[in-house]
């Protein structure tokens, strides 16, 4: 599983809960990614943790911006494939035998699944050649290392591609966008969390990867509005009308989209696709260095309320008590008769294996 931030984890859990729900069955996870997420998101289906890194992605300087130089680094070590983190998990495999081994947008797996002869999957939106042809022109080596992931890519023999993906791939399947289920309603997040009724309620996101906000004096000038704001904080903190949320916390993501009126901040898979779910708005920062934006910025354009924001306007607070404008949210039943990718996952990764012989027949 890649730890390119928690949306591409998150839409895993949405499947492995969908797989689980159709055809009961263990999970080995492979990740990077804290034990506490997997245990949180996971807590009523049987999983083991590895702590492994499955891809390189790219390496951040911070929420919005990069570091090529030292990606190429890592990748040309990891793609390797000969260090103690592979040998390592291509052990534990070995032993193991798995039915499959399904990626969300990670090599590692794919290649492992090629040297034991195990039945591979793949899952993803983008992959990382695709990600780093964009910066051939900048570091040539992105050439070598873009060709030999596009051919680990190319080995999986169940290729599925979740709507908004980059590029589209023959033969690959298609599914509707992949989102969790609601574990707590709107009320009940309201009033777990101390927000009064009358009050609305913004959420504020770096998707994942910590940040410090300058903006939080502005926020306290706001009537009538609640502000959620995720980061690197020690606990729950109250003050006016801020609520400072840690990273680890005892609440969904997805609960906390749907609860709020608006959302704001760093936009990727999982945000984007949560809102998109739950009908919330959006005031969405792209990073305009990477390729999948484009493509996120198409989507969220065409099924979101939103506006866009720069990044400098995110910093400074610059959106912070303006008129936006936006389109009223959807109503529940519309929101309701969203077609859910993680079970369209869950029915062809289970046919799949069924044609592999596999799985017993139902």
């Amino acid at each position: 599983m890649t730890s390119h931030g928690f949306g591409h984890a998150t839409r895993a859990c949405a499947v492995i809960e969908a797989m689980h729900e159709s055809f009961p069955c263990r999970f080995s996870i492979f990740s990077s990614l804290p034990d506490w997420f997997w245990t949180n998101n996971l807590n009523n289906i049987h999983h083991e943790l590895y702590d492994a890194k499955t891809d390189v992605g790219l390496i951040q300087k911070d929420p919005f911006t990069h570091d090529l130089e030292k990606t190429l680094v890592h990748l040309l070590k990891f793609l390797s494939f000969d260090d103690e983190n592979f040998h390592y998990c291509l052990a534990v495999l070995r032993a193991q035998k798995p039915v499959a081994i399904m990626c969300d947008i990670s090599p590692l797996g794919l290649k492992i699944g090629d040297i034991l002869e195990i039945p591979t999957i793949l899952i993803e939106n983008f992959t990382w050649d695709w990600i780093y042809e964009f910066y051939e022109k900048e570091l040539s080596q992105f050439s070598d290392v873009r060709k030999s992931l596009l051919t680990i890519f190319r080995s999986a023999e169940l290729r599925i591609q979740a709507i908004p993906f980059c590029e589209k791939v023959t033969l690959a399947e298609v599914v509707d966008p992949i989102h969790r289920k609601l574990g707590s309603t709107k009320e009940e997040v309201r009033e777990r969390l101390g927000i009064p009724e009358e009050h609305s309620i913004t959420l504020v996101t770096t998707g994942g990867i910590v940040e410090k906000y300058e903006f939080v004096k502005k926020l306290e000038q706001v009537k009538g509005q609640t502000f959620i704001l995720t980061g690197n904080y020690s606990s729950i903190q109250r003050s006016s009308n801020i609520l400072e949320l840690p990273i680890r916390n005892s609440f969904n993501f997805q609960d906390l989209v749907r609860s709020s009126d608006l959302v704001v901040g760093k936009v990727g898979y999982g945000t984007a696709v949560e809102c998109w779910a739950g009908g919330t708005s959006l005031l969405p920062v792209y990073r305009e260095h990477f390729r999948e934006s484009a493509k996120m910025r198409a989507f969220v354009l065409e099924n979101l309320s939103n506006r866009e924001i720069s990044m400098n306007e995110f910093l400074s607070g610059n959106w912070i008590g303006k008129n936006l404008d936006l389109s009223p949210p959807l109503s529940e039943i519309s929101l309701n008769n969203r077609k859910k990718g993680s079970l369209q996952v869950a029915n062809l990764v289970i046919s799949f294996l069924h044609r592999q012989s596999s799985l017993p027949a139902s």
